[in-house]
C-alpha cells in the first residue's frame, strides 16, 4: 500500500504524465490534430465554452466503492440522479478527456475547476491526499463535505 500511496501522492509528477510521449512525437500528433480535427481547428475560447458545456455538472458526488481496503476506488455519482450511478470509473461527459492527449491537456483540469466536487467525509481525505495531484487540488473551487454525525474527521 506504501508504494501505491507514494505514487499517488508525489508532487513533482505533472497531471498529464499518463500521456507523456517525447517532444517530437507529440508535435507531429498535435499538428495531425490540428489538420483533421476540425474541434482544434476552432478558437481556443470557443473549445472552452465547448469543454465546459460538456464537464459543468455543477455537483459531483465522489463516493468510495472497494473491496479492497489497500487500493481504494472511487467513482462519481451525479448528485440529485439516484440512478445514476456509475459503475465505470469514467462517466460519458468526462469521456471527452480519453479522446486523444491535446484534448486531455486542454481540459483536464476543468472537471475540478467547474464542478463542486461533494464527499463523504472518510472519502475527502483519502481522494485528497492519495489521489489528486498539487494542480489538481489547486484547480478545485468548491467543495462540499457529507458528515455523518458518529463518524469523526
Amino acid at each position: 500500500m506504501k508504494d501505491v500511496q507514494n505514487f499517488y501522492k508525489s508532487e513533482d509528477r505533472p497531471y498529464t504524465d499518463i500521456l507523456e510521449v517525447p517532444n517530437d512525437e507529440k508535435r507531429v500528433i498535435t499538428t495531425r490534430n490540428a489538420d483533421t480535427c476540425l474541434l482544434f481547428r476552432l478558437p481556443g475560447e470557443l473549445r472552452n465554452m465547448i469543454y465546459t458545456y460538456i464537464l459543468q455538472v455543477d455537483d459531483l458526488y465522489v463516493f468510495e466503492v472497494t473491496v479492497d481496503r489497500a487500493v481504494p476506488e472511487y467513482f462519481l455519482m451525479l448528485l440529485g440522479n439516484e440512478n445514476a450511478r456509475l459503475r465505470h470509473r469514467h462517466p460519458e461527459r468526462f469521456a471527452l478527456l480519453l479522446v486523444c492527449r491535446q484534448m486531455y491537456s486542454d481540459a483536464a483540469l476543468l472537471p475540478f475547476n467547474l464542478n463542486t466536487l461533494a464527499f463523504r467525509s472518510n472519502c475527502f481525505r483519502m481522494l485528497v491526499q492519495y489521489k489528486t495531484t498539487s494542480v489538481q487540488r489547486k484547480a478545485i473551487r468548491s467543495i462540499e463535505i457529507h458528515l455523518e454525525a458518529s463518524s469523526p474527521l
